[in-house]
């Protein structure tokens, strides 16, 4: 316990992190000829009404994408209007998958892939087999990605855009059941 304590101050993370909210086509495009910092993973989180703006990049560009991972998300309708805390919520919950799926390598980390598809599996609307293509095409590993011709770079973009995370229902449902918790406590 003690060597638990004495390491909680520190910092492991050399931020690694950073989050950078793009607005618009042309935005994105920019953000994404910067190279990155060194050591840094690129992951793009997109709405899923606006993965037409991703596309349209990487039909033109595709070997920008070649080593970035993408998440597409379908927030709630009502999403504006929800209060703050529901947002975080919301926001916290799908900041943590799209760490979770830059992380994740097939065959590499075990640990990081139990606990994505443990995410991901009520947050997709398909059935196993597409499930699992896409949790693959997510832990392609540089190399394998970098065998990539830029046709195959744009048809696996295509397809991870074609896949939205909904948390709409999953979170919805949690929030129900820590609500009745809460009642009953």
């Amino acid at each position: 316990m003690k060597k638990v304590l004495k390491g909680i101050g520190k910092r492991e993370g050399r931020d690694a992190i950073q989050c950078r909210e793009y607005n618009g086509e042309q935005h994105l495009l920019t953000l994404l000829q910067e190279a990155p910092p060194l050591g840094v993973k690129r992951m793009v989180l997109s709405e899923y009404n606006g993965r037409g703006n991703l596309m349209s990049i990487a039909n033109s560009q595709p070997e920008i994408f070649r080593f970035i991972r993408l998440l597409s998300v379908t927030l709630p309708r009502d999403y504006q209007e929800m209060e703050s805390v529901v947002k975080t919520v919301h926001q916290a919950k799908m900041m943590t998958i799209a760490i979770l799926a830059r992380l994740f390598e097939n065959d590499k980390t075990p640990m990081v892939e139990t606990l994505l598809k443990g995410m991901l599996r009520e947050c997709l609307d398909v059935d196993d087999e597409a499930f699992t293509r896409l949790v693959n095409e997510l832990g392609m590993s540089d190399e394998d990605i970098n065998r990539l011709t830029l046709n195959e770079v744009v048809h696996r973009i295509a397809h991870l855009l074609g896949k939205p995370v909904r948390l709409v229902e999953k979170i919805g449902r949690e929030i129900h059941l820590m609500k009745v918790f809460w009642m009953a406590a």
